[in-house]
């Protein structure tokens, strides 16, 4: 495990911070009790910024869990991430920029203002904007800071051979392969498990498009807001399950958590989604959909959300079927070095 410094860490927390703050300020921009959300508006904020969240969190709280999380990424795969987020968010930030609701925000205040009602307010959705860049340029100094400091080769920050080999001697391989005895006892159970993943993936994905283009018949603002929670509830199962399929399954940039951390975690999700559904279903949006539009993307959005419910039962259900014990986490086919702090001389002090 490599271990984190304090100024690495602090900027990690600043980016959990910015983060949540944007995620707090971007419904704030809308003046009634909930917020409107289209697939432009306020979307490309939360998405952007929910993703950069979890990614901090990981890199803070996975180091300290070894028995849940055997590996972190090694510092290479933390720059790309780092770098994809920075990239993304300023996408988020430019495309929110682009909206129509933000180009003539203050023209649209103004319209609302003079009926006796207030809408929106621009100075928040400016904030959110700001704050999502400030994410990005965080995120784009994390992944220089790892260029900078991570590059050299972790042989040359070692006193001698010796040193060397006991950093490698610290982390063993696993005699048994990834996953033996299950594959022993129950030779398609891995495919059932992959399979389950590929169809929450899929089935939240659909419920986030789907409600997002049912709700871009409506004007921003002027008629029931949608429950972000439903979005953002199909929009966290697919990241689950894109995280457990490339990073655990194809890249291996990872090992797999235990069976019992999966079992809670698609326990949690499936609460989360479920819920989600039956908030979706009885929003007024849905009720009303008659009048006014979109009944079919709405009701099929939540109708996609029970199935992702669905399919993270049936992923609870097959880690019932054989023993925590017989799932082995998946040896990394790199050298994992043991709280070794990598980076050239001049990073000492910045770790």
């Amino acid at each position: 495990m490599i271990s984190v410094s304090l100024p690495r860490l602090s900027v990690r927390v600043i980016q959990i911070v910015i983060s949540i703050a944007a995620l707090v300020i971007a419904p704030r921009s809308y003046a009634s009790s909930g917020f409107q959300l289209n697939a432009k508006t306020a979307a490309s904020i939360y998405f952007t910024n929910y993703a950069a969240l979890l990614c901090a969190l990981y890199s803070v709280v996975a180091p300290h869990l070894p028995k849940t999380t055997p590996s972190v990424p090694t510092p290479r795969n933390q720059r790309l991430a780092d770098t994809i987020l920075a990239v993304v968010l300023v996408l988020g930030a430019s495309l929110e920029i682009t909206n129509d609701i933000i180009l003539h925000c203050e023209i649209r205040e103004a319209y609302f203002e003079k009926r006796g009602t207030t809408v929106f307010r621009c100075g928040m959705k400016s904030a959110s904007i700001v704050v999502t860049y400030i994410n990005a340029a965080l995120f784009v100094v994390t992944a220089v800071w790892s260029l900078v400091c991570d590059s050299a080769t972790s042989s040359a920050n070692l006193a001698n051979a010796g040193e060397l080999a006991a950093a490698y001697a610290a982390v063993s391989t696993p005699v048994k392969p990834a996953k033996e005895g299950v594959i022993t006892r129950h030779p398609y159970l891995p495919y059932l498990h992959r399979g389950a993943r590929v169809a929450q993936f899929i089935a939240s994905t659909i419920s986030v498009i789907v409600v997002l283009v049912g709700y871009t018949l409506y004007e921003s603002g002027t008629v029931t807001s949608m429950p972000i929670y439903s979005v953002m509830a199909g929009y966290t199962s697919a990241l689950y399950a894109m995280w457990s399929l490339v990073a655990v399954e194809m890249a291996k940039l990872t090992t797999a958590p235990s069976a019992f951390i999966e079992r809670i975690v698609d326990v949690v999700l499936a609460v989360a989604v479920a819920v989600g559904a039956i908030v979706l279903s009885t929003s007024s949006a849905v009720q009303d959909c008659a009048s006014n539009g979109g009944c079919g993307h709405l009701m099929a959005g939540y109708i996609f959300l029970f199935i992702v419910f669905a399919f993270h039962v049936g992923s609870i259900g097959l880690s019932f079927t054989v023993a925590d014990e017989d799932i082995q986490p998946r040896a990394s086919s790199r050298p994992i070095l043991s709280n070794i702090k990598l980076g050239r001389s001049y990073c000492a002090k910045l770790g």
